[in-house]
């Protein structure tokens, strides 16, 4: 879910700390009871879009023959 949410230029967030606090959040969500929260996604879209510049791969991998 969250590779699909950047392939549409999303910004995603998986949350599992809200959790500390699952009951209030199901309630106020009106989760159904036979259903139970396992994390949280925080979705929207990013002020900036940071480009990192790749290493060269010889740089990041070593062949072992």
């Amino acid at each position: 879910m969250l590779l699909a949410f950047h392939q549409m230029g999303l910004g995603a967030i998986w949350l599992a700390s809200p959790l500390m606090a699952k009951e209030e959040i199901e309630s106020i969500l009106e989760v159904p009871k036979e259903m139970s929260l396992v994390c949280l996604v925080a979705v929207g879209y990013p002020d900036e879009s940071p480009f990192k510049e790749r290493r060269p791969i010889d740089e990041v991998i070593k062949f072992v023959r």
